[in-house]
């Protein structure tokens, strides 16, 4: 294993790249001269048995299936087919940019595991069959593959361990998960796993509940759902894409699975979609879609509508194997998720169904569209927005007659600091605030963050905070701090609270965004300067 490190970490450093590769045949008796002296040599032997000879000091060393060796010296070597029995072996040479080499370290010899013979066979046989590009992409791509192979093999002797039966299992279950657009066969998974195909095809089942030909074409038709709902591929892209090839066998196999074909499947609006971040739970509800399961902390304003969603928790960060298992039994036809969960957590629920990462833009519209158009509801949308468009028209009269020119800011209590928030362009509370609502900005506002979502605020810069009502949020923890701060005489100076224009808001309400928690922004506003003015 240490001989194996050395390697590793003198290749790191040394800037390989591939300099061509051959296929040799040899037949019952026969040999071939193994001959380079600058660079280094790869040779992986494919099929067959046979014998390599080493030139110097004559060592033997028996090959079959699976066995390699590397040398960063070069190679000088006979290798010799069993008799009467025919060996086929790759060989590879490569260049570096090693001046000098650790003689513990040039040279090493291992045989494959059975898991790995078949997949890294494939590998080293694609990039014989890629040999001849010459485009000069083509050729990075070489070169990449190449290191990605060497990769493979070093990773493959690290490990060197017998695996579980159930580790073998899943193993095979991930690699088809990786590779979904490349085609498959049982023989190929049974000897990556170390069984006989039909004794895999069993243990396999029995493991997982599906045979590995069923879980494989899940894992395609899962990716298949997922760009149909996308909507952003041709169905003969996304039949290629997913490993199905002909659009005809696609459809074929996506109706007899699903029960429909997949030009009907994409128009369909989703039923069971699940929503695991509170931003597109806000635009589901919105669009009158519940989820059939989520995750939102029980104290946020809209988990009071969810009672007929399964709570799998607070937080999408707390997603793991049981959260997974409860939410295959409700078979879900989608899954929403942001594009910060971890790819762990990501894999785990792309076995289940279909599963989005959406990126959160934290703007109503934008935001609000693409969870629509994933759900078969644009034109829902628009019309919402539409009509929000007039309930913010009639809201902006009414604050306009209660409020004249009167200037509003918030600020908020949070972690150790204060944050006055700031201007219309960005975050959850300027865009309400400024341009929503067209409320007047106080001078501080307009100085200290009117670009900004917020800016910290010093308490010697309290004093200049001359807004005439003033919105307070106190994050959950912070009230004693907060009362400490609003008991002082600079607190007592404002002109909001001089006049008692102070109000406290919810923290939920303003620290969020999203079509419905910004009707309850306005709703709020509306409740605190209309009736208090």
């Amino acid at each position: 294993m240490e001989q194996v490190r050395k390697m590793m970490l003198a290749l790191v450093a040394a800037n390989v790249r591939m300099e061509h590769i051959q296929y040799e045949r040899l037949e019952g008796n026969q040999h071939i001269q193994l001959s380079n002296k600058e660079g280094g040599c790869l040779v992986l032997v494919a099929s067959g048995e046979g014998m390599l000879v080493n030139g110097a000091g004559g060592s033997r060393q028996m090959l079959r299936r699976g066995s390699f060796f590397i040398n960063l010296q070069g190679i000088d070597a006979v290798v010799h087919a069993a008799d009467e029995e025919a060996i086929g072996l790759y060989e590879l040479v490569f260049q570096h940019d090693l001046l000098q080499v650790d003689s513990t370290a040039s040279c090493y010899q291992a045989e494959l595991s059975k898991r790995a013979i078949g997949p890294l066979i494939d590998r080293m046989k694609e990039l014989y069959v890629n040999r001849l590009n010459q485009g000069e992409l083509e050729r990075f791509r070489l070169h990449i593959d190449f290191q990605e192979l060497l990769y493979s093999l070093f990773e493959d002797a690290e490990e060197k361990r017998d695996l579980s039966h159930a580790e073998a299992l899943l193993r095979t279950a991930c690699y088809m998960e990786r590779n979904f657009h490349e085609p498959l066969s049982r023989d190929k998974m049974a000897e990556m796993a170390g069984m006989s195909a039909p004794y895999y095809s069993r243990a396999f089942k029995k493991q997982l509940g599906k045979t590995p030909q069923e879980y494989w074409t899940g894992v395609r038709l899962n990716h298949a759902r997922k760009a149909l709902i996308q909507g952003k591929d041709k169905m003969s892209e996304i039949a290629e894409y997913t490993g199905f090839g002909e659009p005809y066998y696609f459809s074929r196999v996506f109706k007899n699975v699903l029960g429909v074909s997949p030009t009907v499947y994409q128009k369909q609006p989703r039923q069971r979609v699940v929503c695991l971040y509170p931003p597109f739970i806000d635009c589901m509800l919105a669009l009158g879609v519940v989820p059939s399961a989520v995750m939102i902390d029980s104290a946020h304003p809209l988990s009071g509508r969810l009672d007929g969603s399964l709570h799998l928790g607070s937080s999408e960060t707390e997603l793991g194997v049981r959260e997974a298992s409860l939410l295959e039994e409700q078979q879900p036809e989608l899954i929403l998720c942001s594009d910060y969960i971890h790819p762990d957590q990501e894999l785990l629920l792309s076995r289940i169904a279909p599963t989005v990462a959406v990126t959160w833009r934290r703007e109503r519209r934008t935001d609000l569209l693409e969870i629509a158009g994933l759900l078969g509801r644009s034109e829902a949308a628009v019309k919402l927005l539409e009509e929000l468009d007039q309930q913010l028209d009639q809201a902006r009269e009414q604050l306009s007659r209660s409020l004249g020119r009167a200037s509003v800011a918030m600020l908020r209590f949070h972690a150790q600091q204060m944050r006055l928030y700031g201007g219309p362009k960005q975050g959850f509370v300027g865009p309400i605030l400024y341009r929503d609502l067209n409320l007047q900005p106080p001078l501080l506002v307009q100085q200290l963050t009117w670009d900004k979502w917020w800016a910290s605020l010093e308490p010697s810069l309290l004093p200049a905070l001359d807004a005439e009502h003033l919105l307070i949020v106190i994050d959950p923890g912070m009230e004693e701090e907060a009362g400490l701060m609003m008991s002082g005489e600079i607190w007592a100076e404002l002109a909001a609270v001089r006049k008692g224009q102070v109000y406290l808001a919810d923290y939920y309400t303003w620290m969020s965004s999203g079509m419905e928690m910004d009707k309850l922004k306005i709703a709020e506003a509306l409740r605190l300067f209309a009736t208090n003015s």
